[in-house]
């Protein structure tokens, strides 16, 4: 057993992604390949190798994570919705492939929707005369930071093609890169 094969399988990916999640300043993790070697392995690789997707011996365990998962990016997006807006944001724009695979709609991790389980278009609530105006109101987003690529992305894992539609008239950067917004 390597670090490769460890990092296939969908329950370890789910101690990988806990760790990222918890309330440590600088989440890691040691991988030891003999005794005088030790590696400090960021816990960035669960973005593109989420829970779901991993292998699992008995397909019954992916069912039965997907409310562990739920629960820790409810957890930590509350946590960040309350003191950190620009990781909210990112977070936020992540939960969609961090749930790839599970039983589970990205909606439900939303901080102000726990243990509501709401149509998908409801996250958003539009007042019809102006969505966008709303969407950054929720989303605390002012100025220019809304043509940064992150509210696109949030929009587009949200479904709100309204938002979508009125973020890119005001000329919203289409490309998903990793900023400072």
């Amino acid at each position: 057993v390597d670090y490769t094969s460890w990092k296939s399988r969908g329950w370890c990916r789910l101690e990988r992604i806990s760790r990222l999640l918890s309330h440590e300043p600088h989440p890691t993790i040691l991988q030891v390949t003999r005794a005088d070697t030790v590696f400090e392995i960021g816990a960035h690789e669960y973005l593109v190798e989420p829970v779901g997707l991993g292998e699992f011996s008995d397909k019954r365990d992916r069912l039965s994570l997907s409310p562990v998962v739920e629960n820790l990016l409810a957890r930590k997006l509350h946590t960040y919705r309350s003191a950190n807006w620009k990781d909210y944001r990112h977070l936020l724009a992540w939960c969609p492939k961090l749930l790839e695979g599970l039983e589970v709609g990205w909606e439900t991790v939303l901080p102000w929707q726990i243990g509501q389980r709401k149509p998908h278009v409801e996250i958003i609530p539009c007042s019809n005369i102006d969505p966008l105006a709303d969407f950054m109101r929720l989303l605390q987003i002012r100025g220019s930071a809304a043509r940064s690529p992150l509210p696109l992305l949030i929009a587009s894992g949200l479904g709100s093609l309204p938002v979508m539609k009125a973020l890119l008239q005001i000329r919203a950067h289409v490309a998903c890169r990793h900023g400072r917004n």
